[in-house]
């Protein structure tokens, strides 16, 4: 039983070497969290970067979506124009006769 073995250290163990091993824990500690910190930021750093990229992609996207809208418009306007021309007499559609 490895935990009943760690227990029996413990109960034989001095008050000073409890403290030691208590601040080496905490040094250990320290410098867990330091590098988790670390970690964090860059991975912030590298999201904040992505975010940056995407912004700018939207944007150049937006900007292409603009272009094609104006170009577009002129052939709209113009198959508009052209279909009520040909609704605007009053006169029926033409068919071809059955017989």
């Amino acid at each position: 039983m490895h935990a009943a073995s760690v227990k029996a250290k413990v109960d034989d163990a001095s008050v000073e070497s409890l403290n030691s091993l208590e601040e080496q824990f905490k040094a250990a500690l320290s410098i867990t969290r330091a590098r988790k910190t670390q970690l964090m930021m860059e991975f912030l750093k590298n999201l904040e970067e992505k975010e940056k990229l995407l912004r700018e992609e939207n944007q150049i996207l937006a900007s292409q979506l603009t272009k094609m809208e104006k170009k577009r418009l002129p052939e709209t306007e113009g198959v508009r124009a052209m279909s009520s021309e040909n609704s605007s007499g009053n006169s029926p559609p033409e068919t071809l006769p059955l017989f």
